[in-house]
């Protein structure tokens, strides 16, 4: 079950050491450069972005990376938006 209005998972998806599930509630989104991502409750999120290179703290806000690149006229593969008239 995910939260009203977003694809947070209810609960973090890092899991123990041991492998079995975290039961802290997911509150940070993590990804790395070649597109992997993983919600992740705050204690999960710090020991990775220790532990793991490249890591950093992803978001699916309105006002990332999308918009950043619009207002600049490019699409977030580098082309140009196409000019409206």
């Amino acid at each position: 079950m995910t939260r009203a209005g977003d694809a947070t998972p209810d609960h973090c998806g890092i899991g123990m050491p041991d492998g079995s599930d975290c039961p802290n509630p997911a509150e940070v989104k993590l990804a790395d450069g070649s597109g992997a991502a993983a919600w992740s409750c705050a204690e999960h999120a710090d020991e990775v972005l220790v532990s793991a290179r490249g890591v950093f703290i992803a978001s699916d806000e309105p006002d990332g990376l999308t918009a950043f690149l619009a207002a600049r006229g490019r699409q977030p593969d580098g082309t140009l938006n196409p000019r409206s008239s």
